[in-house]
């Protein structure tokens, strides 16, 4: 495995993930995937989250943990360029006078939390720091981070990852999911230096299976702590935005919280059907969309 370039274009979605993968790490998202297998990945409208299930309920040879290290590694190349749309937000919230914000996203790669250090400020998350500054934003991930790492990465290097297992030496087993309270957040480059070392075929990064459940197998209690958090704080917020995220039916514990919320709910990005559908669980609380959406 080799250390690899940055990327500062946006992140392919779902729709376009398997072939990007597939030309980012041939030896995995190609050589590890048969041709039915690709074809179910590669289809649109939630093809990919299909394909996982697949996958995951076929972990032979430690080819999950491969297929989730290199996803995570790929993720962990991007990079914001220039000035972005959550720079944009970001200034829009604070010159509304919002100075205590909590971030949530569901997106594995780190481009959020880069632009909010860029602009001065250290990421928090279930309870570490990463960045020097002094002033801090709380960001909750609640499908995993490409830069969250096991402790056990570094000395379980041998693995493989069954449903419900980790096997290794081919003589234990640690039964899992992996779910250590105790992750460690680790820069981008730290985290492809790890990977370079370790291999692929130890313990995955901290993201969730892209596939409707969002099982987590490695750091599965500290995403549930994430989501908790994440259900307790939309009781208490004074406004939730959304931007760019679908209302899923089977995203249970993104939508639930935000359903049984009393705050008003601004809907950014999405289409109209989203717009309705979302508008059918939170009546009035969903506000117009031409108050803010020329604002965001």
């Amino acid at each position: 495995m080799a250390l690899v370039g940055t990327l500062t274009y946006a992140p392919p979605m779902g729709d376009q993930l398997f072939e990007a993968l597939r030309k980012a790490y041939p030896q995995s998202w190609d050589d590890k995937i048969d041709t039915q297998e690709g074809a179910l990945l590669e289809k649109p409208c939630g093809g990919f989250e299909e394909g996982m299930v697949k996958l995951w309920a076929n972990p032979t040879e430690g080819r999950v943990q491969h297929l989730l290290t290199d996803m995570a590694l790929y993720f962990s190349r991007f990079r914001p360029a220039g000035r972005t749309q959550y720079d944009e937000l970001l200034q829009v919230l604070l010159a509304s006078g919002q100075n205590q914000m909590v971030w949530a996203t569901l997106n594995y790669e780190c481009c959020l939390e880069l632009v909010l250090q860029r602009a001065g400020h250290s990421i928090r998350s279930f309870g570490q720091i990463w960045g020097q500054s002094p002033t801090v934003m709380d960001v909750l991930k609640l499908h995993g981070s490409c830069n969250y790492v096991s402790p056990y990465t570094r000395t379980i290097t041998n693995s493989n990852m069954q449903v419900g297992a980790y096997v290794y030496d081919e003589v234990t087993a640690l039964h899992g999911p992996v779910a250590s309270p105790e992750l460690q957040i680790l820069s981008l480059d730290e985290l492809q230096r790890l990977y370079n070392e370790v291999g692929a075929f130890s313990i995955p990064p901290a993201i969730s299976l892209y596939e409707p459940g969002k099982h987590s197998p490695t750091g599965a209690s500290t995403i549930a702590w994430m989501r908790a958090q994440w259900a307790q704080l939309v009781g208490a917020v004074d406004l939730v935005i959304s931007i760019g995220t679908r209302p899923v039916a089977h995203d249970i514990h993104i939508w639930g919280p935000v359903y049984a919320a009393r705050c008003p709910v601004w809907f950014v990005g999405a289409n109209d059907r989203d717009y309705k559908r979302l508008g059918a669980h939170v009546g009035s609380r969903l506000c117009p969309r031409s108050r803010f959406s020329p604002r965001i």
